[in-house]
This record gives structure tokens, sequence and C-alpha cells, in this order.
């Protein structure tokens, strides 16, 4: 690997160089080949990382596996502009591009995640419709979704996942559902957390009420 970083090294400094012919208004053949032989160094420069990744991507392991599922395809790139994401960044917040991001990687914070790696969570692992909150499930299978749904099936009629979560209409589509549910989830909350506060009441109630007990049955 060493060899291979010093074989490179001419590369990179000459392509930050000036042109041999602009130091040498009349460069001689052998110049001439010199520096076509850098430049070609130069493209196995970049090319090297990205083969690189591209190689570990289409790997069969276990890590990424998911991700591979909906992403069939991929291509290392510095570019922002090229990514499938890009156009939805532009234009919805973060909290859209974070959910889809999670719902591309497999990593959504529902109760199937919570519940494949044995992590408690207060509010159980099912969806409000009674089965196993998974990604799959909310863009699927949900029937407290199926009305939002519909956008989806304009898409993609058989909801296809790689469809709907890789390409442009896709994910724009997927942006106006996650927005919906998020008003879905924002009341969940405050139901949940005025049902919390009134269990907070009631315990503090009851305390109440048997410390006066305890202190009349003591002045007996």
């Amino acid at each position: 690997m060493g060899k291979k970083r010093h074989a490179f090294r001419p590369a990179v400094e000459v392509c930050l160089s000036d042109p041999p012919w602009e130091r040498h208004p009349s460069p001689d053949n052998e110049t001439a080949k010199e520096w076509n032989r850098l430049i070609d160094k130069r493209k196995e420069v970049k090319k090297y990382p990205i083969d690189l990744w591209q190689a570990n991507y289409s790997r069969e392991v276990e890590s990424g596996k998911k991700y591979r599922q909906i992403v069939k395809k991929a291509r290392c790139t510095v570019y922002v502009k090229r990514l499938r994401l890009f156009d939805v960044m532009k234009t919805w917040s973060r909290y859209v591009i974070s959910k889809l991001v999670q719902f591309r990687t497999g990593h959504a914070l529902v109760g199937g995640w919570f519940k494949e790696r044995g992590i408690q969570r207060d509010e159980g692992y099912n969806c409000d419709c009674g089965e196993l909150e998974t990604i799959q499930h909310i863009i699927q299978q949900c029937s407290k979704r199926a009305e939002e749904r519909k956008k989806l099936k304009k898409v993609s009629p058989n909801l296809e996942l790689p469809i709907l979560l890789n390409t442009k209409k896709g994910l724009q589509a997927m942006a106006e559902f996650i927005m919906t549910g998020r008003k879905h989830d924002t009341a969940k909350l405050e139901v949940r957390q005025i049902n919390q506060s009134s269990s907070r009441q009631l315990e503090a109630t009851q305390a109440t009420s048997q410390q006066t007990d305890s202190s009349e049955s003591g002045s007996d």
C-alpha cells in the first residue's frame, strides 16, 4: 500500500503545478509524453479510492444489507449535486431529510429497531394499529396511514422501497408522506404527554391521601 502511495505522489505534485509547456514554451516530445503519463497517473489517483469503495459496497456482508436492498447500485461521489437526495435537501426540512436517511439505511428509530436490539421503549414496540412498527409497516401496511399512502402509490403502485427511496419522484413523495406522518406523531406525542401528566398527578394525589391517612391514624 505504501509503495502505491509513493508511486502516486509525483502525479499529485505535478497536478498542483503549472503544465510544463507553460514553463517551457516549446516542449519536446519527451516532455509532452511525461506530462501525459502524469495526467494518467492523476486519473489513477482519483479512481483508486472510488474503485475501492465500490468493491467494498458490493461485498455481500451483513453490514449495510438493508441499504443495499434499497440502493441496488451506488456510485461514490464527492459532488453533493449528484446525490439522489439533493433536490429533497434543497426544499425540505432537516427533519424530513433525517427521516429519509433513516428509512434508506434501515436505522429508523421505530419499535422494530428497538426490539431487534433489545432496547426498552416506554411506548412499546407496536404501531398505533397494533402491529410491530417497522419501516416496511409504516410505508406499506399501516391501516392508519392508508390515505397518505395514496400519493406513494401514484409513484409506485406496489409500494416498492427501491423506487420510493431511491428515485427523485419517489423521494419527493416520501417527503410529503413523512411530513403528514409527523403531524400524526406530534398528536400522538401530545396525547402521551397528557396521559403521563395525568398519571403523575394521580400518583401525587394518592401519595398525599396516604400521608393524610397515616397522620390521622397516628393521632388516634
